[in-house]
């Protein structure tokens, strides 16, 4: 055996013994190391062939995705409401070209998104190959949204900073293009609130600390999607960790899931896919990746004071919100992580999370694709950079490679019986 395996393998093994400590102290290193798997259940309390944790923009995607692709999809979901941070956002979709666009006379093209795009995310490391891939699909999933998930947008169109439904440049996309010397064209698809909120909130866009109505607009298609098609869910219930085959191999056979009090084993016979969100409201990992931040690290949220589940999109300014349960819970079999420290130029999100490729396939800490685990979204790192492009950056990589990641997690061949 080489030298260079037999340290890896020591590097594993120690690693392994040092995460246990810090977890137990509530922090985690920026690498952690396979370790011992959870012992297969004896008895699966539910089986799917793809098991999405996170009911928000990127858990939908994949679960609409995986079961329009004829794959039997399970929803868990933490809180006892759905949304996750898509229902708390200002309700925007940034992307283009897009058929909204044409109609209001709006030229854009998969080039000049990509021009934005390489500018404001490459400088932090995030590949051309996966902008270009966003770039591709940002227009075409906004256009989905709308016209097959049935989201509602106002036919209107405003080239001066607007928080209001329709097309409009938003003030970071002004910010970031006036930085860069990019042109302004107007790529935030802010979609319509939902009455009932709308009325609850004055009918007024407040900002996000007095809750942002749009978000309740543009996460209704993709409940809706969900919905029509029956896809099983599971609220109250959090991931609590992955389930592998072997510290070798890495498969993943399932999730161990705490639901309502109790420990629940969901058995995955094609694939996991992580949609949980970032670590934003979990105090132990601020400190510990951004310990040079403003204020020691820490940017939890408050609570939203008027919060109605039923009606805010506000629903993860909730300290239990955003806990880094998923980048946790991949940490621990031995996926990699990147950005862990990064803020964007919004200094409000944490653009770090685990390590994915092209396919939204998880990749370990040597770059190893980890079977059977795909993840989208804020729980993953590696794709937004200094500059916030422009309102609904974050749903629109969380749509873009949940779907791929649906798709694909359907195509897997079914695991051998465990």
């Amino acid at each position: 055996m080489s030298e260079e395996r037999i340290s890896r393998r020591k590097f594993l093994a120690g690693s392994a013994t040092a995460a246990t400590g810090l977890a137990a102290a509530g922090v985690m290193p920026a690498v952690a190391a396979a370790r011992q798997p959870l012992a297969v259940p004896d008895k699966w309390d539910y089986e799917a062939d793809v098991v999405v944790a996170g009911y928000g923009a990127a858990g939908c995607s994949a679960a609409i995705e995986a079961h329009d692709a004829g794959a039997k999809v399970l929803i868990i979901e933490k809180q006892a409401f759905t949304g996750g941070s898509i229902r708390r956002c200002g309700g925007g979709m940034y992307g283009g070209p897009t058929a909204l666009q044409k109609t209001l006379g709006v030229e854009d093209s998969v080039d000049a998104v990509y021009e934005t795009l390489v500018a404001c995310l490459t400088p932090t490391g995030t590949d051309e190959e996966r902008i270009r891939i966003i770039a591709e699909n940002c227009g075409p999933n906004i256009d989905w949204v709308i016209q097959e998930l049935g989201g509602e947008i106002k036919e209107k169109l405003s080239m001066k900073y607007a928080i209001d439904p329709g097309l409009n440049v938003s003030n970071l996309e002004e910010l970031a293009c006036k930085a860069l010397h990019l042109p302004e064209v107007g790529r935030s698809h802010w979609f319509t609130p939902i009455p009932e909120f709308a009325q609850f909130m004055g009918g007024e866009m407040k900002g996000f600390e007095g809750g942002m109505p749009g978000g309740s607009g543009l996460f209704k298609p993709f409940d809706d999607a969900v919905q029509k098609r029956q896809i099983e869910t599971l609220l109250e219930t959090g991931l609590e960790e992955l389930i592998i085959a072997d510290p070798t191999t890495r498969e993943v056979l399932g999730v161990k899931a705490s639901s309502k009090g109790n420990t629940i084993y969901i058995k995955a016979n094609k694939a996991v896919f992580l949609g949980t969100g970032g670590f934003r409201q979990n105090v132990a990992m601020l400190k510990d990746y951004r310990p040079h931040e403003d204020g020691g690290g820490i940017h939890v949220a408050p609570d939203f004071p008027n919060f109605r589940p039923e009606l805010t999109p506000n629903p993860s300014l909730l300290k239990e919100h955003e806990d880094g349960s998923g980048v946790l819970a991949g940490m621990a079999i031995g996926a990699g992580v990147t950005n862990m420290g990064l803020l964007d130029s919004t200094r409000f999100h944490c653009a770090g999370g685990l390590v994915i490729n092209n396919d939204a396939r998880v990749l370990d800490v040597f770059g190893n694709v980890i079977p059977r685990l795909y993840a989208s979204g804020c729980v993953t790192g590696g794709t937004m950079g200094k500059y916030y492009p422009g309102c609904g950056i974050y749903v629109t990589v969380a749509v873009c490679f949940g779907r791929i990641a649906g798709k694909n997690a359907a195509a897997e061949t079914p695991v051998a019986a465990a």
